[in-house]
């Protein structure tokens, strides 16, 4: 639960809803009003996190890993020890079932491929279509507290079946939830 910075909140669905039109996979929304004895009565808006069960239902039948990236998260292959990506990405799904290689090898993948390798084979890893919307709305949103800008606020899904991830966010700092 976390407290939206403009005075109505609605901002991050009004957003969120721009993704959903888009046919971007997001987390569902609600709001909830809190009243701690002693203090004002607020307005929160709510938000689902993406788990198990959140992948399930945005990707059915899929043999799937869930990452979250951590803040301020880029792109670079810092080796195969699984250790040096704790900060950066935590699994949320198959843990001990599954590790962070595929993770591992799509940063590697990114970091030490030529121009000419990641443009040509970049379909092969993730989901383009879909990191195409998801940047284009976070541009036009202004929404720099994301993958495009910050590094943070996504997720990352791996399809074991298709051996490809798609790229999802989590949270919204656009210019729709700003004062």
């Amino acid at each position: 639960m976390y407290l939206g910075s403009d005075a109505t909140l609605l901002g991050e669905p009004v957003v969120f809803e721009l993704h959903a039109t888009a046919s971007q996979i997001l987390p569902r929304t609600s709001f909830a009003v809190v009243d701690i004895t002693g203090n004002e009565t607020s307005l929160y808006v709510l938000a689902e996190h993406p788990d198990k069960k959140y992948t399930a239902q945005n990707f059915p039948g899929e043999n799937e890993i869930l990452y979250k990236a951590g803040n301020f998260v880029g792109f670079e292959f810092l080796g195969y020890d699984p250790t040096l990506y704790a900060e950066k990405f935590e699994q949320k799904t198959n843990r001990g079932g599954d590790d962070l290689a595929p993770l591992i090898d799509f940063l590697r993948f990114v970091s030490e491929s030529t121009d000419a390798e990641f443009a040509a084979q970049l379909e092969n890893w993730i989901d383009i279509s879909s990191l195409t919307r998801m940047m284009t709305l976070d541009n036009l949103l202004n929404n720099n507290d994301s993958f495009d800008g910050m590094g943070s606020n996504f997720y990352l899904f791996y399809s074991k079946d298709a051996a490809k991830f798609t790229i999802f966010f989590w949270d919204q700092s656009s210019i729709l939830t700003k004062k």
